[in-house]
Formats: structure tokens, sequence, C-alpha cells
């Protein structure tokens, strides 16, 4: 949990004052084929979110930006390179004098198969055809509330390298799905 007061001078840009914002660095050690920064819950009115390159949030050196007129604020990329000085700057834009509690997550996907996401569907389709895929997951340890981030690519044959398509995939626990009253 990140607790974070509103940006004094948030009509400026977040980078004019880093002691007034919530930042950090971070260097993946190797290549990724995804990064999800999201804030699932806060007490804030609005924050905004920003993700760049270097050692220090530099407006320069910013890729992207989620800054929405509200709180809940969602970065994913794809195809990250390793090696690489990332930062990742959070700014409350609207809040509680006293400070806001910012449940901040984030993710990495390597292309490793984790066991917990198949995906199924037809041995062969014709050009231009629809198909159906099937995604199914098994996360047993998904605490409440919690996400869970994914990829999955469809080939073209088993043998093929290139990817015909791509998908992210994002699950969100926000309950239980059953609950024993006897317990």
């Amino acid at each position: 949990m990140i607790d974070l007061v509103p940006d004094e001078t948030n009509a400026d840009p977040p980078f004019d004052d880093l002691s007034q914002v919530w930042w950090k660095t971070f260097t993946l050690d190797k290549d990724a084929d995804r990064l999800v920064m999201e804030i699932l819950e806060t007490t804030a009115g609005d924050l905004d979110m920003y993700f760049g390159i270097g050692e220090v949030p530099d407006p320069d050196m910013l890729v992207a930006q989620s800054a929405t007129a509200t709180a809940l604020e969602y970065l994913s990329f794809t195809g990250i390179p390793a090696n690489l000085p990332l930062w990742v700057l959070i700014q409350n834009w609207d809040g509680d004098p006293d400070g806001d509690m910012i449940k901040y997550t984030e993710a990495v996907i390597y292309s490793e198969d984790a066991g917990n996401l198949t995906v199924t569907g037809p041995a062969a389709a014709d050009t231009l055809e629809p198909y159906d895929v099937t995604v199914s997951w098994n996360v047993p340890g998904m605490e409440v509330p919690s996400a869970w981030y994914g990829l999955f690519s469809i080939l073209a044959d088993p043998d093929a390298t290139d990817a015909v398509s791509t998908t992210e995939v994002n699950l969100y626990r926000n309950n239980d799905d059953v609950e024993n009253p006897s317990m």
C-alpha cells in the first residue's frame, strides 16, 4: 500500500517537485512479454500515473501516462527489453489533505508458461473464417481483492514463430464466488 498526500502544485506537471509524488525505478533482468501497472483501489478522488525510461522521472523520457479524471489508472505494455532503467510515478491530483491509501500493483509477464492459463481452439481454421478459442485459468492463491495478468498468442501452425494475434488477459477477483454460511 502507498500512502500519498495530494500534490500541492497539481496544476504543474508532476515532475516539478518529485517529493510531492510517489515514484520508483526498476530494471527488468530479462526481456518481458508484458508489463502492467495498475491502481486497484484508493481513497483518492483523482490519481494520475506516468511511466518512462531513465534513472529518475523526467518529462522528456515519458513513454505513456494514464491521467483520467478518476483514480483507477492502468498502463500495459508488451515487448519490454531487459536492462533498461524504467520508472513509474503516481500523482495524487485530488485527495484527502491527510493522505490517501493507494493499492498499486505491477506485473511482469515472461514467455515461460506458468501452467495457470490454458487456451484451446481448433487445430486448423479456414482463412478469414471466424473460430472460437476457450480461455481457462487456475490461480488458486488469488486473494480477494486482487488482479492477475497474462498474455497468449495464436500461431498459424505449431511450427510457426510469428503470432497471428496476441491477446492480453486481465483477471480480477473482487469477492469470493461461493461463501459457506456455516463457516
